[in-house]
């Protein structure tokens, strides 16, 4: 496998356990959020452990490799998750296995 495809397809791994977090962080606040309108994409960073994960999508958009990017930067947000009391126990496995 070349280098190429090897950077292209580890960056798109990552993404999708950002994804498969974030969505499962959303699907949640989304159940205890109170009030009659629903969650916008708009409101992900006022929900709750949300901020690290927008930040890490950006970012990943903007590298072309992800060799150039810190491995802690996208290890925080789960550590994140890992760490939050006010988390449930399915969203933290599944910061556990990404």
């Amino acid at each position: 496998m070349s280098a190429e495809v090897y950077n292209s397809k580890a960056k798109y791994i990552v993404l999708n356990e950002v994804n498969i977090v974030s969505q499962a962080i959303k699907r949640s606040a989304g159940r205890y959020h109170t009030g009659g309108n629903r969650l916008s994409t708009d409101d992900d960073e006022k929900i709750p452990h949300m901020k690290g994960f927008v930040e890490l999508k950006q970012v990943i958009a903007t590298i072309s490799k992800l060799e150039n990017l810190d491995p802690f930067r996208f290890v925080q947000p789960f550590l994140e998750v890992i760490r939050a009391e006010d988390v449930n126990g399915p969203i933290t496995s599944l910061a556990l296995s990404s």
